[in-house]
Parts: structure tokens; sequence; C-alpha cells
């Protein structure tokens, strides 16, 4: 696959509403996803930031890099195919990805497994063992233990995602949901 020159279909400025589950605390996003490089592979400056919907003060925000891997198709058998949001299931143009969040809260997020899949307009990650999360000196509450994050676009200008959270070595369990439009 030639990176110099397919579209990224995240790349913009996305905004929109989503809830925190399972209580429906609404929360109003925005993220900004940028390609600052090409070649050998797409790297995109990853930045959102959320606000309580009625209340508007800040609850949330996560910056980081996600790099899109060239030469890799998915396979057919890949455990992320079941939680794919598209109805192209077949081999695709796809790149694996490195995905690397922060937080304000004092954790980091490793991502080495999941797909970015330019024809579904599809990425889906997951993080589920100990490397994958790095907990600062100031980091209180639960420990992460699990995340899966899937978005996909809905047309051009809609993205949908879905977060699955773990927390002390728990099951994940559908935390965040979101609809974003392309600014």
């Amino acid at each position: 696959m030639d990176f110099s020159s397919i579209p990224v279909f995240f790349e913009g400025t996305w905004r929109g509403q989503g809830k925190v589950l399972p209580k429906g605390v609404p929360y109003k996003e925005e993220a900004t996803f940028k390609v600052t490089k090409r070649d050998p592979a797409i790297v995109m400056l990853w930045d959102s930031r959320t606000k309580h919907a009625e209340l508007d003060k800040p609850m949330h925000a996560e910056n980081g890099f996600l790099k899109l891997l060239p030469n890799s198709a998915v396979a057919m058998d890949s455990p992320l195919r079941t939680h794919y949001p598209g109805d192209n299931k077949e081999e695709s143009q796809s790149a694996s990805i490195e995905l690397l969040l922060s937080h304000p809260f004092g954790v980091n997020e490793l991502y080495s497994v999941g797909v970015f899949d330019f024809a579904n307009k599809a990425l889906v990650v997951e993080a589920t063992s100990p490397d994958c999360f790095q907990r600062g000196r100031t980091a209180k509450g639960k420990k992460v233990t699990g995340v899966r994050r899937v978005y996909r676009l809905e047309g051009e200008t809609t993205m949908l995602y879905s977060l699955y959270l773990g927390v002390d070595g728990g099951d994940l369990v559908h935390h965040l949901e979101a609809k974003l439009q392309k600014a």
C-alpha cells in the first residue's frame, strides 16, 4: 500500500456528544487527528477533550500519536474481527497500528493490537496486557487493566465510537459511546 497519497478518513477535527455508561452522564467532545508524517508509516497526532454537556466543566483529555504501519493486511481469523464495525469483512486496504495515549490522571496506554481499515473506514484497537499500561506516581483510583476502542465512520462526516474498559483485572465493560461530526 502506498501511504504517500492514500486519504486518511480520520483526519480533521470532530465535535459532538457522548455519554459515560451505564449512568448515562452526557459529555461534549472535540477531537483532532492530524497527519504529521507519511513515510515510511503514517503518523497522526491524536488530541481529544471532553466537557460535561450540562455543566460545561472539563471532564477528560487524552493526547498522543497513532502510527499506521504499511504492508500489514488483517487476517480473517484476527480476534479483532469479532469487534469489527464494517460490513466488508473481507481483507481490504488496512494497516496495523501502534497507538500511544497519555491521560492527565497519570496513566499512559500503549496499543499494539489493532487495525486501521481504509476501505471500511474503521479503527479497532485493544490493550489487555499489563505492559500496555503505565501509571504515574500521582495516579489514583482503580487500575486500568484493559481497553478496547472501536471507531467507524458513517458516511463522510459522522464518526461513531465505543470504548470498553476493564479495571482491577475485571472484564471489559462498555464505558463510553459518542457520535461526532466533522467540523
